[in-house]
């Protein structure tokens, strides 16, 4: 029974008419029209006072598949979370402030090395007169003061998400409504992850150009100098547009319990928070090992986009070891 269909039932039960409700609750009769047509949703203080009203619980009113009100036992323990409307809106708001955040730090991190390739492609060609000392001096600085920016952005944006952190680990149960309201707002964002999808991946392909044009004008060694530097600008700014698109994306599957965030998904990904952190932390421990040793900062970078493929498929093996 769906929240309109309780209304009537109650409304009947207490010999109220529409005129009568709304006069309790303080809204037009039209307002009860609607509610009780399903063309509209209470909000949550008008939940509140139906609640007082029908002596009935909130749980009743708002979840469809409970149509006796006499089985709702207060302070109920039950094993699933529940996520109501004003929880849900500032999960969204925390998570579109996340995808800058965490976009921001990604693309900080791949155009760290940017100042150092640039500085030492210089040397060759005595542009800007900076000695090898100097060009290393600066440019390492550029890579810490970039990563110390992008791991604060992390951070912040790590305790901003901690309240709502069991969504992507925990089964959860919406109010009524909430389903409703995130597939809406997903629908309408469609259009928008496409286009940026699509421009992300034409800039990952572009990004290629720099380096090509430099190898037809070898002669031409301050642009050669530039080559890679934007070729990892391209590259950044791409990668931040798909991080930024795909975290909004993964905030509505998380109430949705749609893609990677179903009860099975949630079941691997406990699974790969072990996994992924040695990973990772060992690929990053490899790239700095090699650019440092070998002074391979413009080549070293690839390391990333090999170890996200390699994940990938480690990612998949995963999956054979969760239960259906």
């Amino acid at each position: 029974m769906i929240l309109a269909d309780k209304i009537i039932l109650h409304r009947k039960k207490m010999n109220l008419t529409q005129e009568e409700l709304a006069s309790e609750l303080n809204v037009s009769r039209q307002s009860v029209s609607k509610w009780e047509g399903a063309q509209s949703i209470p909000e949550m203080d008008k939940i509140l006072l139906l609640s007082d009203l029908f002596n009935v619980s909130i749980d009743y009113l708002l979840r469809d598949e409970l149509e006796d009100e006499s089985i709702i036992k207060e302070n109920e323990y039950t094993e699933t979370r529940k996520l109501t409307v004003e929880e849900a809106n500032d999960f969204l708001t925390r998570n579109a402030r996340a995808s800058k955040n965490i976009s921001l730090g990604v693309m900080l991190c791949i155009i760290s090395p940017i100042l150092l390739i640039f500085l030492q492609s210089q040397e060759a060609i005595d542009y800007l007169h900076v000695s090898e000392n100097v060009s290393v001096v600066i440019g390492i600085s550029f890579i810490i003061i970039m990563v110390a920016i992008a791991v604060g952005l992390f951070l912040t944006t790590s305790f901003d998400m901690e309240k709502y952190e069991f969504l992507e680990k925990e089964p959860i149960d919406l109010q009524y409504g909430v389903s409703g309201i995130a597939s809406d707002l997903k629908s309408k964002g469609s259009k928008r992850y496409v286009n940026y999808m699509v421009s992300s991946i034409m800039l990952l392909v572009l990004s290629a150009l720099p380096i090509i044009i430099s190898g037809v004008l070898l002669d031409e060694m301050f642009i050669l100098s530039l080559a890679l530097p934007s070729t990892l600008l391209l590259v950044a700014i791409g990668v931040g547009m798909i991080v930024n698109v795909q975290t909004i994306k993964s905030g509505y599957d998380k109430l949705l319990q749609v893609e990677d965030y179903t009860p099975r998904n949630k079941k691997k990904s406990k699974q790969e928070e072990t996994v992924g952190g040695v990973y990772w932390l060992a690929v990053t421990g490899i790239y700095l090992l090699l650019s440092f040793t070998g002074n391979s900062w413009g080549t070293s970078w690839i390391i990333f986009p090999v170890a996200g493929v390699l994940y990938g498929i480690i990612s998949v093996l995963l999956t054979l070891f969760v239960d259906e």
